[in-house]
């Protein structure tokens, strides 16, 4: 391709990549709201289209690089393209549209949203303010809902739009919230990232009109947070304050050691914690009783969670190397774990309720889906673009990507999800690196 050949194809293609990036964000930010249930096949349908055109764009611009650029590239990406590796050995085991569904979503998150389609401009100045709009229209639609439902129970108002929120809806599920959001967890994750993003603006901008602005929007959002009592969002929320300060108390302290330090300490508690169930497996999993006393601490800290672990993990024995190939996959072979746990403590089979519950923990979630190889590439593949993003050198940007590693110990929020906030922790990774892999990031 000539150099006037391949400046037309750039005029044409990156302005398609901004509006994918920006379009598939969006995407998965619904997903998790009323449109999500609504227009469930849109969604998934238009998740393939941008997000497939992401990751032909990112072979296009793999191959407009020079040699440099190039081999700058496939070395920073050497651990994700092992990865792959062996999720492909992992495919072929398994052979199954859920695994072969996942890899795509995988693809997206870590070979297509590169430095080599993302740009600062379109994360700053598009997705992230989009997002916080978002928030604030469904929070908004959230607080006229409970209003409509309070009068409605005090009989001043009723119309048949009434049946569609409550039979059409998440309603019978999560009550007055799941007219607007999936579940609470969502709400409370989907607030609390918008607060911290607000914040990081807020820090950032001079204008007094455009500060106060961002203020009020996040002291909105604090008080609708209540509604959701989401315990993941709390901690994260805690976490951000507790290093918040100390940033701002110590000048001299960069984000970046703090953004690295809390992401270890997550992958190591879960690993500690792993160890532990694994050297507790006799207490089982049917009966909390007979758990030890940490277990039954963590179980109650936890609100059930401990019990989705430890069934997790024991019922990956056998595909510990491979992992079940998808989150649903490993869902499925957590449940069928625990229904033979169940009858051989006594129970009917019968008697048995499956939980389609994810594993809530992106950590737990990657170990019991990838396979304990492709989890360690994962990790260490964050940690060295942890360690080499620019972003970072603005120590308030670390603040969303503590809350975001911090809340993903109990949420699903990996690359084996469509969870939006997985794919606004890489694209703020990401725009802290040059297209051609040397010189400076555009401010």
């Amino acid at each position: 391709m000539t150099d006037l050949s391949a400046s037309g194809s750039k005029r044409i293609i990156r302005p398609l990549e901004k509006i994918s990036l920006a379009a598939l964000t969006f995407t998965m930010v619904l997903n998790y709201t009323l449109a999500g249930l609504l227009f469930r096949n849109l969604m998934l349908v238009s998740e393939a289209l941008f997000g497939g055109f992401l990751v032909l764009a990112s072979v296009i611009e793999f191959f407009w690089l020079d040699s440099v650029g190039k081999k700058a590239w496939l070395k920073g990406q050497i651990l994700i393209l092992l990865y792959f590796a062996v999720r492909a050995v992992c495919f072929v085991h398994v052979r199954s549209f859920s695994s072969a569904r996942s890899l795509f979503l995988e693809g997206i998150y870590l070979l297509a949203l590169t430095r080599l389609t993302v740009d600062r401009k379109t994360v700053t100045k598009v997705i992230l303010p989009g997002y916080m709009i978002l928030s604030l229209a469904c929070n908004t639609t959230l607080l006229i809902v409970m209003d409509y439902f309070r009068q409605v129970r005090e009989g001043r108002l009723h119309y048949e739009g009434y049946r569609f929120l409550v039979e059409d809806t998440y309603y019978p599920i999560h009550g007055e919230l799941g007219v607007v959001y999936s579940n609470p967890n969502t709400m409370g994750i989907m607030t609390a990232f918008a607060i911290l993003i607000a914040l990081v603006y807020a820090y950032r901008v001079r204008s007094r009109i455009l500060k106060t602005v961002l203020m009020v929007f996040a002291v909105f959002s604090l008080v609708c947070m209540r509604f959701a009592d989401c315990r993941s969002a709390e901690a994260g929320l805690a976490v951000c304050l507790l290093i918040g300060v100390i940033l701002m108390l110590v000048k001299k302290l960069k984000g970046r050691p703090a953004v690295i330090c809390v992401f270890l300490c997550c992958v190591i508690a879960v690993s500690a914690l792993a160890a532990y169930m694994g050297t507790h497996a006799d207490t089982g999993v049917t009966d909390p009783s007979r758990y030890t006393a940490l277990e039954r601490r963590i179980e109650g800290l936890g609100t059930h969670r401990y019990t989705l672990w430890k069934s997790g993990l024991l019922a990956g024995d056998g595909t510990r190397l491979l992992g079940a190939g998808s989150m649903k996959l490993a869902t499925e072979q957590r449940e069928e774990y625990r229904e033979k746990a169940f009858v051989e403590a006594g129970g009917k089979a019968s008697d048995y309720h499956r939980e389609e519950l994810d594993p809530h923990s992106g950590y737990f979630g990657m170990l019991f889906a990838t396979g304990l190889p492709c989890a360690i590439l994962f990790f260490l593949h964050i940690l060295l673009k942890l360690i080499g993003t620019r972003t970072l050198e603005e120590k308030e940007w670390a603040i969303p990507l503590i809350f975001a590693f911090v809340a993903n110990l109990f949420e699903t929020m990996s690359v084996i999800t469509r969870y939006y906030i997985c794919i606004l922790t890489i694209l703020l990774i990401a725009m802290g690196f040059d297209r051609d892999g040397r010189g400076e990031v555009k401010r």
